[in-house]
């Protein structure tokens, strides 16, 4: 993830950004880019290059606000889809590396260890038990999110 710069008061005007002198900007570098500028503070997607945190924070980030136990349980059945189908992307692009690679290569673990994890989740969420009497909607939400999120781990 970039590392993300904090100016307060820039000594000179950036016009490519619509930055004036005296304007309060964020900044930030990813390897072998340009240096990218903003007024508003940048969202964690717009700090990390990799395709699966981006995807991660997308679905953390962007998760609507339940109004009944249905809702989340509908938008259970199209999340756990979506997790199956990018698991099954990321076996697709283990199995077409070479097999002496596939559990030696850095990225290889890597993929390998995204796919247990979305493949983990997805079967927590499957066997999630959105028929709760004890719990109000909010706790079942919250341990919901809860179990999202485990998927930045990866």
């Amino acid at each position: 993830m970039a590392k993300l710069h904090h100016v307060k008061n820039a000594k000179k005007a950036r016009p490519e950004h619509n930055i004036e002198v005296g304007d309060e900007y964020w900044w930030w570098k990813h390897y072998g880019r340009e240096k990218q500028c903003s007024k508003v503070r940048p969202t964690r997607k717009q700090l990390t290059t990799s395709e699966y945190l981006k995807q991660v924070y997308n679905w953390i980030d962007d998760m609507p606000n339940f109004e009944s136990l249905s809702d989340l349980e509908a938008h259970n059945d199209n999340f756990v889809l979506e997790l199956d189908s990018i698991a099954d992307d990321y076996q697709g692009r283990l199995d077409s590396m070479p097999d002496h690679l596939q559990t030696t290569a850095p990225s290889a673990i890597l993929l390998t260890n995204r796919i247990e994890l979305l493949q983990a989740i997805s079967s927590e969420l499957q066997s999630f038990s959105f028929e709760r009497e004890d719990e109000d909607l909010e706790e079942v939400i919250d341990e919901y999110r809860e179990i999202v999120q485990r998927l930045e781990e990866g």
